[in-house]
């Protein structure tokens, strides 16, 4: 990188063998590059498009002076980071331009697409996290102990998974669920619950005698 002392806007220059005045870097670059392009940089000041150094990756809709309105950018790419890529990468979630790690609040996961997309009139759907033991599930709904029978627990565990619609995880209850709950009514809780997106493992015990807390679910992992 050679400093250009204010002959390039962005004072950064590179020099050809041969030749005394400098070339200026393109406004897009960082760093210094080895050409006049947008492609000669040696870094992006803001996004990487394919090799290409650019302001804003290519958005979702542009515009069509032909009929006034938006239409698909066939030439769209999502920004991560500051790279701009075709497909947002797994786990990431796609919301308008951009690869984000969870829907800003009204919108909801589609999943054939993995797209955020408007919730319905009705709200959007509540995801909560799973658990496979006591151990999980106390990190979830915070520290409890089996003091007054278990009702601090129980109390926790309402609070955090009432009117979750989808649990993203496991559902792993243990016979060490009796030492914490007072009762199997802390699971009423779940009863809202649509979807498991993992695996359901209930071992029998004087505590629970049924499903019942699950029969709203009509969604769930098979195990393999």
């Amino acid at each position: 990188m050679v400093v250009c002392d204010g002959r390039c806007p962005d004072t950064r220059c590179y020099f050809k063998e041969g030749i005394d005045s400098p070339f200026c870097c393109h406004r897009e670059c960082s760093g210094g590059c080895n050409g006049t392009s947008n492609r000669d940089c040696f870094g992006c000041l803001h996004f990487n498009a394919k090799g290409a150094c650019v302001t804003q990756c290519p958005t979702p809709f542009i515009y069509d002076q032909a009929t006034s309105t938006t239409i698909p950018n066939p030439n769209v790419l999502y920004s991560l980071g500051n790279e701009c890529l075709e497909k947002c990468p797994a786990p990431y979630l796609t919301e308008e331009g951009n690869c984000v790690r969870k829907c800003s609040p009204n919108l909801m996961v589609e999943e054939k697409t993995n797209k955020c997309i408007q919730c319905p009139p009705e709200g959007c759907p509540k995801r909560c996290p799973g658990f496979e033991d006591m151990s999980t599930l106390k990190s979830v709904i915070g520290r409890c102990s089996d003091r007054r029978k278990g009702k601090n627990c129980s109390k926790l565990f309402r609070k955090h998974y009432e009117n979750c619609t989808i649990i993203d995880g496991p559902i792993s209850i243990g016979k060490d669920f009796n030492g914490s709950f007072a009762s199997a009514d802390a699971l009423e809780a779940l009863s809202s619950v649509e979807e498991i997106t993992d695996y359901v493992s209930i071992q029998t015990n004087n505590l629970f005698t049924d499903l019942s807390f699950l029969r709203n679910v009509k969604k769930k992992k098979v195990p393999t």
